[in-house]
């Protein structure tokens, strides 16, 4: 643990990149105006980004930036820590999606929730105005400049929780090698999920910052995840309790077609299997269900359900979950689980969560996000599957044999609870900062 200090009074000097950085903000700034005008995805928040329509805050707190859901989600796992460490802080998070914002005001982890203004003084400065920062935490692969900067001249502790760093991100920040490697340097409390992680984070600041190694904080509190089927949401989607289920998460465009194809392998020979895919990107969900109809195949949208319209529809082979925050309850259904993000270009997505319920998952071979979480559960409750015809091999092994299929679930919870303890870790970092400068 640090010794007991308060956050640095030194404010190292400005990146001599930093107007070009704004500069290149500004120029960009009309296109993404122009591109919400179609985008529905871009214009939701539009007002709060450019600092035009402002948020109730209280005066001051920690400030915990985070991306989207997935970082919501960790920095969810890291409230109850903070709250306890510093009791009388406000906690407000500043979500840039907004699915993430979404989140972030149903979760009830926060004292305050925002959306992250775009990284331009005057965007910030207008968004912020009456909040001073006690604390500015950002979240895995979150660095925004000019924020940093903010939070530095008001004399706040700055962190990185969880730092995330693939080589495919290095090569796209190495342009902003400068900027970014500066706010790594000038920040008191550096953290990564793993040793690539720090590796390629020290890189990227010329190599003299030094960078603790803290887990994963999505997994923080992952032994309280439950195990327990959500008897109630199976009642909800019509789901029996005899009717076995594979849920496909967070999937990607391209990904849904292989999972189709293989599903029709299985019916096959297991006419009643059931299937719920849930796009990473809620929007999609009409696409999702537009594609497994063509492919002949009983579809049903739970957004449909919930506003009735396809409340008289029964016997359904595929539900497409359109929904924000129900994958968690839907993982507690699954016999099987299949995680999208890794047969594409995505990085991967997180295979852990459906493991940590004590249910076999299976993900593709492309997961450099999550490469050290693929290689502890692969073989250990977990099965790397490079194409459809694997993927209904493997899963019509596990459906067929209910005795395998519990011994690998069995497995896949004991390699999640191994992942356990970041939370604990990154407060042993924080521990000997006094907030109160």
């Amino acid at each position: 643990m640090r010794s007991s200090a308060k956050p640095s009074s030194r404010l190292i000097s400005r990146p001599q990149a930093m107007p070009l950085y704004w500069a290149g903000l500004v120029l960009i700034l009309p296109l993404i105006l122009l591109a919400g005008v179609f985008v529905p995805r871009i214009r939701q928040g539009m007002l709060h980004r450019l600092g035009l329509s402002r948020f109730r805050l209280p005066n001051q707190g920690i400030l915990i930036v985070a991306s989207s859901v997935g970082e919501v989600g960790a920095a969810e796992r890291l409230a109850p820590y903070l709250r306890r460490a510093f009791a009388g802080y406000y906690l407000v998070l500043c979500a840039f999606s907004y699915a993430g914002f979404r989140r972030g005001l149903q979760g009830g982890f926060f004292d305050g929730v925002l959306i992250t203004p775009y990284d331009l003084p005057v965007c910030i400065r207008s968004c912020l105005a009456k909040f001073r920062p006690r604390a500015l935490i950002q979240i895995e692969s979150d660095i925004w400049p000019t924020l940093t900067l903010w939070a530095r001249e008001r004399k706040a502790l700055t962190a990185l929780a969880g730092g995330r760093m693939t080589e495919g991100a290095l090569h796209r920040l190495i342009p902003f090698g400068g900027i970014t490697g500066a706010m790594y340097r000038m920040m008191d409390v550096l953290t990564a999920r793993f040793v690539d992680d720090a590796t390629l984070v020290r890189r990227l600041s010329g190599g003299d910052v030094e960078v603790r190694i803290i887990g994963n904080l999505k997994y923080s509190d992952i032994a309280s995840i439950p195990v327990k089927r959500d008897t109630t949401f199976a009642g909800e989607l019509g789901v029996s309790a005899n009717r076995k289920l594979i849920v496909a998460g967070s999937t990607h465009r391209g990904e849904e077609r292989m999972i189709f194809t293989a599903y029709l392998r299985l019916l096959e020979e297991f006419p009643r299997l059931g299937l719920v895919v849930a796009p990473r990107y809620v929007s999609r969900g009409g696409e999702v269900a537009t594609l497994a109809q063509s492919m002949g195949l009983r579809t049903v949208r739970r957004s449909h359900l919930l506003d009735m319209r396809d409340l008289g529809r029964k016997g359904w082979q595929v539900l497409v979950l359109d929904t924000l925050g129900e994958l968690s309850r839907a993982y507690t259904l699954a016999d099987v689980a299949v995680v999208g993000g890794g047969f594409g270009g995505r990085g991967g997505q997180d295979m852990v969560q459906p493991a940590a319920r004590g249910v076999p998952v299976l993900f593709g071979p492309k997961v450099p996000t999550f490469r050290y979480e693929a290689e502890k559960l692969n073989g250990c409750g977990g099965f790397v599957v490079a194409d459809a015809l694997e993927m209904a091999e493997v899963l019509g092994a596990l459906i067929k044999n209910p005795a395998y299929r519990k011994r690998v679930g069995r497995r896949a919870r004991r390699t999640a609870l191994g992942l356990a303890g970041a939370g604990e870790a990154f407060m042993e970092e924080l521990g000997g900062w006094n907030l109160k400068g």
